[in-house]
């Protein structure tokens, strides 16, 4: 989008997506998000864009807690370990 409209600064792409503008501004120099400069050197970032980002976000952070729940399960659905008994020393015989 060339003239801006349905477009956001870097402020408020990052008051959206609940990040630093300074790590928007990574994003955009990275490729992470896709954006432009306006001749006064101001990241524009398209509002579909960012939308996109935050469906992305929203499902990898799911996929994450999903991840995460199930490897709780596994850990706490596995039965404790018996303790070890201690076997008392035997000492050897001295004839």
């Amino acid at each position: 989008m060339d003239n801006g409209v349905g477009a956001m600064s870097v402020g408020k792409a990052a008051r959206e997506l609940g990040l630093h503008p300074d790590t928007v501004r990574g994003y955009l120099q990275t490729g992470k998000l896709d954006g432009w400069r306006l001749p006064s050197g101001q990241w524009r970032i398209d509002v579909d864009v960012i939308h996109a980002f935050k469906r992305r976000s929203r499902l990898e952070e799911d996929q994450v807690a999903s991840l995460a729940a199930e490897i709780l399960a596994k850990i706490y659905s596995k039965p404790k370990p018996k303790p070890k008994r201690k076997k008392s020393p035997v000492k050897p015989c001295q004839g």
